[in-house]
């Protein structure tokens, strides 16, 4: 998490939101390992849904940016 928060000087964050979801991962496998408890199917729909939707959001800036950086060049 630290790290994350470091890197926000090198790139904007709309950039960087979809690695936040490594975070995710690592949550789970915490909360099995120390807590016995492991996601059950509507988690993992939910999971499903947040990680696609900034997935997504992260190719269509990518997209915007060079359709704006091929306008100007």
């Amino acid at each position: 998490h630290l790290l994350l928060i470091l890197s926000l000087n090198y790139a904007e964050a709309s950039k960087l939101a979809p690695f936040g979801y490594f975070e995710i991962v690592s949550n789970i496998i915490i909360g099995y390992v120390y807590f016995n408890d492991f996601p059950n199917k509507w988690i993992w729909l939910g999971l499903f849904f947040i990680i696609t939707s900034g997935i997504y959001i992260s190719l269509n800036e990518n997209k915007t940016e060079r359709k704006k950086y091929n306008a100007i060049n």
